[in-house]
């Protein structure tokens, strides 16, 4: 079924596509795999789930973002009611001008695909109460993938492109969250991007060795910790903006993001345009 060909079925069918799903016998299909190349070579991988699961992954997403909006920490601002990425940069520039002029980023290996099912569910099971309900997420979970016609099963992770994933990978990260605060790290998350903020060098040094320790072993997340540099907040993307090292520490668009535009926009005209303009009217 192709989208266009989405609500012409959906009318008429709502009652036995609603059904199962509230009665917790539904079998999810599996989402389709497909990768879409990224810079310096890499692959990512995304789940596309069918259509019809288009529309019941994100009612899902809408309910479940309301249980889990309270306990979220307040740092977070991704995928959250009344939050946008334009806070998440100003609150990263307020920490620069408290002073804490060193900032590290860790880099974590594929955080949708290294979810760990068997540590979430039970996770799920004490916050939803509703059977069907968590028999749905969980059928999501564990309906696989298919690659070039087969089947494969997904023993963990969370498809990266359905829309419910981002509000289940972000579940996992608050743990992360919680651990920073206990551990006095000012920080900032949007995504999976999450700088965090140190007066000295050797502070970030401290937390560049010490969060691996509480994150691969408990919530099975890889860092790279040859990647995850401390740097100056004006060395340091985030969202696109560096922060300036003058007085004031002014948010600018990095060198980076500004190439980005500017590399399409060449190739829609020829640098000689204005001069063709200009010899007609001599």
């Amino acid at each position: 079924m192709t989208v266009d060909e989405r609500s012409g079925y959906l009318k008429p069918h709502w009652p036995a596509i609603k059904a199962p799903r509230l009665a917790g016998t539904y079998q999810p299909q599996p989402a389709l795999r497909i990768e879409i190349p990224q810079p310096h070579g890499r692959l990512r991988q995304r789940g596309l789930p069918p259509v019809t699961d288009r529309v019941i992954q994100p009612a899902i997403a809408q309910v479940l973002r309301w249980m889990w909006e309270p306990p979220f920490h307040p740092n977070r601002y991704g995928l959250r009611r009344m939050r946008s990425a334009q806070q998440a940069l100003h609150r990263a520039q307020s920490e620069v001008i408290k002073g804490r002029k060193w900032v590290v980023a860790l880099d974590f290996d594929s955080v949708f695909d290294r979810v760990k099912q068997d540590r979430l569910m039970p996770k799920l099971k004490a916050e939803i109460q509703d059977k069907a309900r968590l028999g749905l997420l969980n059928g999501y979970l564990k309906s696989g993938v298919e690659i070039n016609g087969r089947y494969e099963k997904t023993a963990e992770g969370v498809p990266q492109g359905s829309p419910r994933s981002p509000l289940l990978s972000n579940r996992v990260l608050n743990e992360l969250d919680r651990e920073r605060e206990r551990r006095g790290h000012p920080f900032v998350r949007y995504g999976d991007d999450c700088p965090i903020y140190g007066r000295r060098p050797r502070a970030g040094e401290r937390v560049k060795q010490s969060i691996p320790h509480f994150a691969e072993p408990t919530l099975g997340l890889k860092v790279h910790v040859a990647k995850s540099a401390g740097v100056r907040p004006c060395n340091r993307t985030v969202l696109g903006f560096t922060c300036s090292p003058r007085p004031g520490h002014t948010l600018k668009v990095s060198e980076k993001a500004v190439e980005k535009v500017n590399h399409p926009v060449r190739g829609l005209g020829r640098r000689t345009r204005g001069h063709c303009y200009l010899s007609a009217y001599r």
